[in-house]
């Protein structure tokens, strides 16, 4: 009897560099894994790139709020309906987090 072949699913390693490794390892050992000074550090650097009105005080990046990092699309969407109000338009294909932040307003 002819025995079909295992299909594997194959999952592909991460493609990193040992910089990529060492930032990570960097942030994990720093204590601030959420908004500390490497996020402000990446939003003075995405504010220089784009153009909006940026600064340093004091050798650190201070934040601008005309551009924020954030740590999920939920995070976003949240921040989208307060700054825009509370008319809001969603497809009929949206995931539930959609619908639940627009619930909550």
């Amino acid at each position: 009897m002819n025995e079909e072949p295992k299909r594997i699913i194959s999952f592909s390693p991460p493609d990193m560099s040992e910089l990529e490794e060492k930032e990570v390892v960097d942030t994990l050992r720093s204590g601030w894994i959420t908004t500390g000074p490497k996020t402000k550090k990446l939003e003075h650097e995405l504010a220089t790139f784009v153009g909006v009105r940026d600064g340093l005080k004091d050798g650190e990046a201070v934040a601008d709020p005309n551009l924020v990092c954030l740590n999920s699309a939920t995070s976003s969407e949240e921040l989208i309906f307060r700054v825009l109000g509370n008319r809001v338009i969603l497809g009929t294909t949206g995931k539930i987090s959609d619908f639940s932040r627009v619930c909550g307003y």
